[in-house]
């Protein structure tokens, strides 16, 4: 499998929400737009065999936590250590 050049992979953007989406409704936009972000994270890594993603990454949950708490959050520090 040949490696191609890397591009930026994107995150799992979280659903909209507003009052007529019911808990269960909301759950399935969730799971189902994290499905999509998955298939394409998938195509990526068959592209590029260096591509590493942790499973941590590939954890609904931990996304879940993730935008509750960037919702919730009055600033958001990111650390890159190159």
């Amino acid at each position: 499998m040949k490696t191609t050049e890397l591009k930026p992979l994107s995150i799992p953007r979280r659903p909209k929400w507003n009052d007529s989406i019911s808990a269960k409704e909301f759950d399935r936009l969730e799971r189902e737009a994290f499905l999509n972000w998955r298939r394409s994270l998938a195509i990526e890594e068959e592209k590029n065999i260096k591509l590493v993603i942790t499973p941590f990454e590939k954890n609904l949950e931990v996304w879940k936590q993730l935008w509750l708490v960037t919702e919730k959050a009055d600033l958001l520090v990111q650390v890159i250590i190159i």
